[in-house]
């Protein structure tokens, strides 16, 4: 018995030191920034993109490009996933310009692309809210605002949208919360024990009055398709009234826009075209 239990303490030691180690080092499990800006707007035929800066309630500058719609057209705030930097995203971005007519406010997190900084949970808030108060004052009247968020940037357009509620949300390939999908990665390993990071999406889903669409791909390696419903399940308007979820068969989690296909993109104007005027 003294032989069991001392295995168990050292098991449980084991666990608390893994646990200490993931908690020390747990930014770089997260987050995977890229510094190099290697395409810029032009280049992918946004001539009209022009680049601004974004200031933070805590002084730090951030790059963004911003794109003015086409008269009457929504302004998308796009919030970028966890990788790369917003040149990553110009390819999708222009599609969304050739299809659905919409401007877009593209910016880096702290530490991402040129910015300075590193990012972190809290972080990446106040550079939400910096992007959401710039585009409040610069986009077009009458132009409905669309928060966009890609995976990662799904849980800081929700918790942007908590103090800047936008007319409509699109979240598209987002988790419920960081604790989960670590789970997911880690099945055995109690993550909400040691994770300080949290991205509680789930419960802030809840408390939002505008409008939601939740995009998932079906065959999604990295966050699992039921994260997705349950999100939508969650929202306070209600998956079939103020809510949409829509699954995209295929679809993986960065093709989803690839292999949607039109589908995809009528259900994506449908939603946008809904919101309305500011």
């Amino acid at each position: 018995m003294s032989q069991i239990l001392s295995s168990l303490g050292i098991a449980a030691l084991g666990l608390v030191a893994f646990g200490l180690l993931l908690r020390r080092f747990e930014g770089s499990f997260i987050y995977f920034p890229d510094p190099d800006v290697r395409v810029r707007p032009a280049e992918v035929g946004l001539e009209g993109m022009r680049e601004v800066a974004l200031q933070t309630e805590d002084g730090l500058a951030l790059a963004g490009w911003y794109l003015p719609p086409t008269a009457g057209r929504p302004v998308l705030l796009l919030f970028n996933g966890n990788a790369g930097n917003r040149s990553y995203r110009l390819a999708r971005l222009a599609h969304w310009k050739a299809r659905l007519g919409v401007g877009a406010l593209l910016f880096d997190y702290r530490g991402y692309g040129e910015n300075p900084g590193s990012p972190s949970e809290e972080g990446l808030y106040r550079d939400g809210r910096a992007a959401a108060t710039w585009l409040a004052k610069n986009r077009p009247a009458g132009s409905a605002l669309v928060y966009f968020g890609e995976s990662l940037g799904g849980a800081v357009a929700l918790a942007t949208a908590c103090s800047a509620p936008p007319d409509r949300l699109v979240l598209e390939s987002t988790f419920t919360c960081a604790p989960d999908l670590a789970y997911r990665i880690i099945p055995l390993f109690p993550a909400r024990w040691f994770m300080r990071t949290r991205y509680d999406n789930l419960a802030r889903i809840a408390t939002l009055a505008c409008p939601v669409l939740v995009l998932h791909g079906t065959e999604d390696e990295v966050v699992p398709f039921d994260h997705g419903r349950r999100l939508a399940a969650a929202a306070r308007s209600g998956e079939g009234a103020g809510t949409r979820f829509f699954g995209i068969p295929g679809a993986h989690h960065c093709d989803t826009f690839k292999v949607g296909g039109d589908p995809y993109w009528a259900e994506l104007r449908g939603f946008v075209d809904g919101a309305g005027g500011a």
